[in-house]
């Protein structure tokens, strides 16, 4: 139970920051952002609490109680840390699709 509250609960304090940032009410984007703090938070996190061990696999014998209430520690100041990130990311980031209709193929189905 308390993996999961390790894995899942930091991102509810990250989409509530980011959802407080940019006043966004509609449920969709805040499932659609859940699922993104979620990758993002658990992915630094880890990073972060096993930067000495990187190169090799994480053994399952040092996930203990203690393990988890270090990587929730962690996990919580990122999830503080990542919407403020996010968001001034998506205010200086701007990409615009434009989509035009060829116009030889219309001028010979006309004809």
């Amino acid at each position: 139970m308390l993996e999961f509250i390790c894995y899942f609960m930091p991102a509810f304090i990250s989409v509530a920051i980011h959802r407080y940032l940019t006043k966004d009410t509609k449920i969709e984007n805040a499932i659609i952002y859940y699922g993104i703090y979620v990758t993002l938070n658990n992915i630094l996190a880890l990073i972060i609490k096993n930067f000495k061990h990187l190169r090799e696999a994480i053994p399952f014998e040092i996930i203990n109680i203690s393990y988890l209430y270090k990587y929730l520690l962690v996990a919580i100041v990122v999830a503080i840390i990542m919407p403020y990130f996010i968001n001034i990311i998506i205010q200086n980031v701007n990409i615009r699709v434009k989509v035009n209709k060829n116009e030889k193929k219309q001028s010979k189905k006309n004809n």
